[in-house]
C-alpha cells in the first residue's frame, strides 16, 4: 500500500476517540493484502494500544503486541510493548476478579468488554431487559448490536420511562457487525 495511504488510515483510526470504530478500521486495514510487511507491524501496534486504552478486548491487544513484535522485531518499541503487555495482563486479573464479585450489569458489562467478550455482555443485557448506559449503547451500536428502531428488533428499553439516550434503539436482529 502507498505509504501517504497507510498513515493517513493509520492516523485517522489512531484519532478515534471510540474504541469499536478503531478496530474495525485496523482490523479492515489488516485485511488489505497490499500492506508491507512494517506496514502490517504498525497496524498491530496501533491496534493494541487502541483496545489496551479503549478497554476493549485487552487478551486482544496482547496478541496484537505480540504479532508486533514478530513482524519488527528490531523496532525499538518491541521492549516497550513488553512492559505494556505485562501492565495489560494484570489489568485483565483485575477484570477477572471483579466478574467473581458481585457487581452492577454495567460494571459487569465493562468489564466483559474489556476481556472481548462483548458478545456475552450484549446477550445479558438484552435478556434482562435493562438499559445499557450512554456509553454502553455507543458502543453496542457501533460493534452492531444496537440499531435504529427502523431495523426492526426488540427495544432496548423494557421498563419504565424511556431515556433520552435509549430512544429509538433496537437490538439488532441478526449477527452484530463486530
Amino acid at each position: 500500500m502507498p505509504e501517504a495511504e497507510f498513515q493517513n488510515i493509520v492516523g485517522h483510526a489512531r484519532a478515534e476517540r471510540r474504541p469499536v470504530l478503531a478496530e474495525i478500521e485496523l482490523s479492515e486495514l489488516l485485511s488489505n493484502a497490499t500492506l508491507s510487511e512494517a506496514q502490517k507491524g504498525e497496524t498491530y501496534y496501533a491496534r493494541a494500544y487502541a483496545r489496551w486504552q479503549g478497554s476493549y478486548n485487552k487478551p486482544g491487544a496482547i496478541t496484537d503486541f505480540d504479532r508486533f513484535a514478530q513482524l519488527r522485531p528490531d523496532d525499538q518499541r518491541v521492549a516497550e510493548a513488553a512492559s505494556v503487555k505485562a501492565d495489560i495482563a494484570g489489568e485483565i486479573v483485575l477484570h477477572e476478579q471483579r466478574l467473581q464479585g458481585l457487581q452492577t450489569l454495567e460494571n459487569w458489562f465493562d468489564d466483559m468488554v474489556a476481556l472481548g467478550r462483548i458478545s456475552e455482555g450484549a446477550e445479558r443485557f438484552q435478556r434482562a431487559g435493562l438499559t445499557p448506559n450512554e456509553a454502553q449503547l455507543t458502543l453496542l451500536r457501533d460493534a452492531g448490536y444496537v440499531c435504529t428502531g427502523a431495523a426492526g428488533g426488540q427495544p432496548v428499553h423494557q421498563h419504565g420511562d424511556v431515556p433520552a439516550h435509549a430512544a429509538e434503539l433496537v437490538w439488532c436482529p441478526g449477527t452484530p457487525k463486530a
